[in-house]
């Protein structure tokens, strides 16, 4: 358990089993990078389209959200989205994936970070996946956990694990939600149905599993009793009320957390435990030894959560989202997940034990002492700032605002505006706000009143909006950045399919786009894509052999995976829709597609 060389992705997570296909995704996540989303889509697509780095071929990505945007719904944390870089057409595509959520608590946060996956293949066969995480939507690259349960749909209503608990957490989604999605309440309608009889497997090593959401209605907390027993907390954040009502008692404690939270508990606390460590400094996967001197983002620092705690001959293990803190576990929407096994194989001295010649999560760790020297006193006005900070960005984030869209006959043709009803933001704050379609130099400051950007493209249109904070007292400041997903009035109803033609820059990436959707699996997507060779260079013919294969991939998929053409017949569709669809097709396509579809159409009628 927890070996530092057996990582996993996000994106590897989302992947979905061979021969299925991704039908639902529901994510939740207290804060979210929009870049990173746009990796889950492609995963469920083509994961070997995939850099290393996470970037994907542009019109790769393009065609996986415009075929699994709509079965994608992420609740997260309102307020909690982070400033991209630059502008990006893409993120059109993510506006009705996202959905910003408050905690039911007004001292909580919406702190969960989990995903429930539904794949389907050719035949119908259900299956699903539950995916545990510590970390969030996002780049960061602190050490986490991941819990990855596959699970089958069975004929009857299953007891083991009990379902009852995921099912109440899943239900509760919608209800946190600042603004009606009927999408997102129509996929979770659909998993619910069926989580009754899902039966989800246990990792290897653990013999039982128990789901524990947090901060909804009918949930419980888990206690970690008997009181007596050892108890090991992995957790970067602590709160010391709670750490020391959960050690207080045991046979054994011992606490992982950061250098900075270990430094301000009292004495008293920190002699409850047997053992305190940190995340060591050097604390490196031997994959990443040699790329240490150039990549400034390996992973380092701490970000897990994880409650071990040894009872009896078993051991029992929670991981999930919620730190060691009051808030946690008393105000925040959180969710952990249970394990049972043998102490041997889940158990504090297993997952601490060194020296069997393999590095193991006791590698990562170093033991910590107080220091001898005073420790640095805080900032208060910088803490002052910053608590300031928290409550304008959480009022905004809770505000009724709203992008409203005006189209005129001038040039650029929209009209561009953010209203409703601004919060003040107190003394010495101030703020600007500006779409992400535009530059932050285009920002407008926020005044109470409705912000007008003027005359914008099509391009410039979108549900998000960038927000910058700032703070000032004596000679400090402080600077907050997020993004507001806001609801929209008066989008064209076209948008999506001039988005499209607006991203086909020419003929060329047209066809390019169609080998992509040809394509019989990952590796020849890449090729067709030209993913690392500087794009495609041979030209594209219906007739001709060596050098073009569009007619005889056509007949292919007309044989083998004849839903692939209704992908096609889309992609036309849309096109169509703005009138350039001419321009973009090859010389002698048209004749050759329409007796292709024709004949996939009368497939579908026999059938």
């Amino acid at each position: 358990m927890l070996d530092p060389q057996d990582r996993r992705l996000l994106l590897d997570c989302v992947k979905p089993p061979e021969g299925y296909d991704l039908d639902q995704a529901i994510g939740t996540t207290y804060s979210l990078d929009l870049y990173a989303l746009l990796g889950v889509p492609v995963a469920a697509a083509f994961r070997d389209a995939m850099s290393e780095d996470g970037q994907a071929d542009p019109l790769a990505t393009l065609e996986a959200l415009r075929r699994y945007a709509d079965r994608i719904h992420v609740f997260y944390q309102a307020g909690e989205i982070h400033v991209p870089r630059g502008q990006q057409r893409l993120f059109a595509y993510l506006e009705d994936c996202v959905i910003p959520v408050a905690a039911a608590s007004e001292h909580g946060v919406f702190h969960p970070k989990c995903w429930l996956l539904r794949f389907v293949d050719s035949d119908d066969d259900v299956r699903y996946r539950f995916v545990c995480l510590s970390r969030n939507l996002t780049f960061d690259r602190s050490w986490d956990t991941a819990l990855v349960l596959d699970g089958s749909l069975e004929s009857k209503r299953v007891s083991d694990p009990d379902p009852r608990p995921l099912r109440r957490f899943i239900e509760a989604l919608p209800g946190f939600a600042m603004h009606e999605s009927e999408s997102a309440q129509a996929a979770v309608d659909r998993v619910l149905g069926e989580l009754n009889r899902v039966r989800f497997e246990c990792p290897p090593g653990a013999e039982s599993l128990r789901f524990w959401p947090m901060g909804v209605r009918g949930s419980k907390t888990p206690a970690f009793e008997p009181q007596y027993r050892p108890l090991l907390v992995v957790s970067p954040f602590l709160s010391e009320g709670w750490v020391a009502r959960h050690a207080e008692g045991r046979r054994a404690a011992k606490l992982v957390s950061r250098e900075d939270q270990l430094q301000v508990l009292s004495g008293e606390t920190r002699e409850l435990f047997d053992e305190l460590f940190t995340f060591s400094q050097n604390a490196t996967p031997e994959e990443d030894v040699e790329a240490q001197g150039e990549d400034e983002n390996l992973l380092s620092g701490l970000h897990a959560k994880l409650y071990v705690m040894d009872d009896g001959w078993q051991a029992r293990v929670w991981t999930g989202s919620a730190n060691a803190t009051e808030a946690a576990f008393r105000h925040n929407v959180e969710f952990l997940v249970e394990l049972a096994g043998r102490k041997k194989n889940l158990g504090i001295k297993a997952l601490l034990e060194e020296g069997n010649g393999e590095a193991g999560f006791r590698d990562l760790l170093e033991y910590w002492h107080p220091p001898t020297e005073e420790v640095e006193e805080t900032n208060v006005v910088g803490q002052r700032l910053d608590d300031r900070l928290w409550q304008a960005r959480r009022a905004l984030a809770s505000a009724d605002l709203r992008v409203s869209i005006e189209t005129t006959d001038q040039k650029p043709p929209y009209v561009l505006r953010v209203g409703g009803e601004w919060p003040e933001l107190g003394d010495g704050l101030t703020g600007q706000a500006w779409p992400i379609g535009l530059e932050e130099r285009q920002a407008r400051t926020i005044n109470g009143g409705k912000l007008d950007f003027g005359a914008v493209t099509l391009e410039a249109l979108t549900a998000f909006v960038a927000v910058e904070l700032t703070a000032r007292e004596q000679d400090e400041s402080r600077k907050s950045q997020f993004v507001l997903r806001l609801p929209v009035d008066g989008l064209p109803a076209d948008r999506g399919s001039r988005l499209l033609r607006s991203m086909l820059q020419d003929r060329r990436e047209f066809m390019r786009l169609l080998m992509i959707l040809l394509a019989d699996d990952s590796i020849e997507a890449i090729m067709n894509a030209g993913i690392g060779h500087g794009g495609w260079s041979g030209e594209f013919r219906i007739t001709g052999s060596d050098d073009t294969p569009l007619l005889e991939s056509l007949l292919k998929s007309l044989d083998r995976s004849p839903e692939r053409l209704d992908q096609i017949k889309r992609l036309l569709d849309d096109l169509g829709e703005t009138g350039d669809l001419d321009e973009m097709l090859p010389d002698g396509f048209l004749p050759v597609w329409q007796a292709v579809w024709a004949n996939r159409k009368s497939a579908v009628k026999d059938a």
